[in-house]
Formats: structure tokens, sequence, C-alpha cells
């Protein structure tokens, strides 16, 4: 079998169970079964066995596309086949919307019923990835790999740094734009900020509603994002991030305001509001929840949206309202893996540091923290997860409030994990 032939019978084995599962993730897997297939081939050394299983593949392929998934015709409806037949394509008939939820920070086994009751029923009823790995472990890198879908290496960001205006490589907001979306991001978008035109650049967003958590909560700050500004209307002259230094330290503390002032509550009902309002605003408005029945006016239905709605929590600070905090029981908070004692371990590599570590400064960069505290942190973390799942249980009772549940398409990831002490 030639290296040409077995190239183009691996695309097509891997194109279709793409296509047909809809998960392009998958085939990173596939493509290892296709290899082991190519094993296997390259072991019976036949010809004989070789052109049957071209035939066979060739047959397979032939009746999956000619009967098609029944994923696939329940995703596009009953009368999917008699669209296509009639060379129509039933997705121009009710384009889907798509809800991107996101966390920041979020290790992926922080979950289960006590802390992600809202986040495990959505996975319940949906596909999880369970072998999906972040590009990078630090924010903006990552962010703009999935904004541009390419790794660091190829879309030029490998770490902190000035952040690109557009990415050239393509932005996929910009590409939803294209097919009809009107596209809009809530919270944390780390993609710069427009002193100019005082607003988040727009990386294919139409609307951008951004917390950043760069600044220090002032106009004087380097970034006075939509939430400070927001905060300062609202309680003026005061610190919204009252009790830190910073918007990366290990310490934690109840949050000091009321939980409605919380950025995390804020990038919640903001995304509320956008669905209970997107009708109204951007096309034909919804009179269903109204207790008087009015005649709609005839306008021309909404575009379909693509709601970027994105926590920064649980990153630090680690800063959950005290409610969310008592609400995680102490027993689910694991004890910190620490280094074994040996001299080439990083907390006693450190210990030597006498002038930034040390007995003066207990701090995660030096390796040693006192147990009690990063126990109380690990909780606090747990805490704001709890919070942030809360929002997202909002959010879908607005999506079905408001007649969007059965044609939207809800996605929910974190731009990396944390390595919590």
């Amino acid at each position: 079998m030639t290296s040409e032939l077995w190239r183009l019978v691996s695309l097509l084995i891997i194109k279709s169970m793409c296509c047909q599962t809809r998960y392009c993730g998958l085939c990173s897997q596939q493509l290892f079964h296709a290899i082991y297939i190519k094993k296997w081939l390259r072991k019976t050394r036949t010809v004989k066995t070789t052109v049957v299983f071209i035939i066979v593949c060739i047959l397979v392929l032939l009746v999956i596309e000619t009967a098609g998934s029944p994923s696939s015709s329940s995703f596009a409806g009953k009368s999917q086949r008699s669209e296509l037949d009639n060379g129509r394509n039933p997705l121009q008939r009710q384009q889907m919307n798509i809800l991107f939820l996101m966390a920041d920070q979020m290790r992926f086994d922080a979950r289960g019923p006590k802390i992600t009751p809202n986040l495990d029923k959505l996975a319940k009823n949906g596909s999880e990835f369970i072998h999906a790995y972040s590009s990078t472990p630090t924010c903006t890198p990552a962010r703009a790999a999935i904004l541009t879908g390419r790794s660091p290496y190829f879309h030029g960001m490998l770490g902190y740094g000035k952040i690109a205006l557009n990415y050239p490589q393509g932005e996929f907001p910009n590409r939803l734009q294209k097919l009809g979306y009107y596209t809009e991001a809530i919270g944390k978008d780390h993609f710069g900020w427009n002193l100019t035109s005082n607003s988040g650049n727009k990386h294919g967003y139409d609307g951008r509603n951004i917390y950043d958590a760069i600044g220090n909560g002032f106009k004087n700050g380097t970034e006075f994002d939509d939430y400070y500004q927001w905060f300062q209307t609202v309680k003026p002259g005061v610190d919204p991030n009252l009790g830190f230094e910073n918007h990366n330290e290990w310490i934690s503390k109840m949050y000091p305001y009321n939980e409605t002032f919380h950025p995390t509550y804020y990038v919640g009902k903001n995304a509320v509001n956008f669905i209970a309002s997107y009708r109204h605003k951007h096309g034909r408005s919804n009179n269903n929840n109204n207790n008087m029945r009015q005649k709609e006016e005839k306008t021309s239905a909404p575009p379909p949206f693509f709601l970027k709605v994105s926590f920064h929590r649980p990153h630090s600070q680690y800063d959950p309202p005290l409610k969310y905090f008592n609400m995680i029981p102490e027993d689910i908070v694991t004890k910190p893996i620490v280094g074994d004692g040996t001299p080439k371990a990083w907390d006693n590599r450190f210990k030597t540091d006498h002038i930034n570590c040390g007995p003066h400064k207990n701090d995660a960069w030096c390796g040693k923290m006192p147990l009690d505290a990063t126990m109380k942190t690990r909780r606090a973390y747990y805490a704001n997860i709890l919070f942030v799942d809360a929002q997202i249980g909002l959010i879908i009772s607005a999506l079905e409030e408001y007649d969007y549940m059965n044609n939207t398409f809800i996605v929910f990831v974190s731009d990396h994990g944390d390595g919590q002490g």
C-alpha cells in the first residue's frame, strides 16, 4: 500500500468521523486509531487484506454519507434530508445561538455536587472533553489561543506582554460576524483597553462589557474597565479591591461588601440582562412574559447571537462572599502537596533567600505558607467557583425563560488551571 494511498484513506476516515460526530477535538484520538490500523496492515503484509480493507472503508463512507448520523439529523431537525434534497441548507433556516461560558484559572478537578451543581447538570446532558489541555498556564497567551485557534508559537504571544490589537492569523468572532451573528463579550477578555474610545479592544465583538482586573479600581489606574466604572458610580471613592495589594495574591479574605457589588455577580447579572433584552434591542420583542398580551411589532427577527460570558474568578484574588465560603464543607478541601524535603526541592532552595524569603515573608514564591492560611485559601477558591456556578445557573434559567434553550449551543471552558499551593 503506497504512502499516498494510505494518506488519502486516512484523511477520508478521519474526516468522516469528525464531521459526523461534530467534535473535531476527537480527530487526534481517531488519528491514533488510524495509525494503529496502518501498523496492522503492515503486519499482515498481504495485498488481499489491504484491498479488502479499502473496499470496506469506501462502503462504510458511502453508507454514512447516504444515511447520515442520528446526531446530525437531530441537530438540524426532522426535515433535514428533504431540505438537502431541495438544495437548501437547513442551518440557514435557523442558526443556533452560542453561549460561551468561561472561568479563569479553574482546575479540571475543582468540581462536584457541592461545588458545581449547575455545571455538572450541563455535563450530564451534554458532552465532556476530558482530554482537552490548555496551550499555556498563563492567562493572556491562553486566551489568545482560544481567540485564534492557534498555539502560542503560532499566534505569537508566548507570555505576558503587549496584547495585539488584532491577530492576522484570524479571530473566530470575526468569522461569526460574517455568518450573521451578533457577538458580545461580558467579563474578562484580556484583549487590551483602548484609552481613546474608553472601551475594550474589539477583536470581533460587536458589544463589550469588560472586567479584566488589571487596574486599581480607580480612574488613575492602568485600566479603568467597565466594571470599575460601574463600581465607582454606585460606590464612589470606595476601593473595589479592599484588602488586597494586587490580583495575584495567594491569601484569602471575605468580600467586604454586599455580593451584588462583586465582579462575579456583575458578570452574571449583565449576561442575564443581555438575554432578557436581546429580542427587544436587536429585533422582534418577546411579549410572552408580559401580563397583558400585546401585538408584536412587525420587525425582522434578531440575528443569532454569540455571547461570551467570561468570569474572572476563581482566579485570585480569593474573595468569596461569606455565604458561599460557609457553603463549602471543610472535609472536601484537601491539603496541598508539598516538596519532599530534598536539597533541590523548591522550598529548600528558597530558604537561603533571606532578603525575599524567610520568617518575615511567608509567600507562595518562597514555598512556605502557613497550613491554616493555605487551607482557608483553598476553601475560598472552591467558594468562588460555587459563586460562579450559581451565576451560570441563573444564566441557564434566563435561556429557558426567554425561549432560547432549544436553539442555543452551550460551551464551558477554562483558560487554564491553578496550582493551589
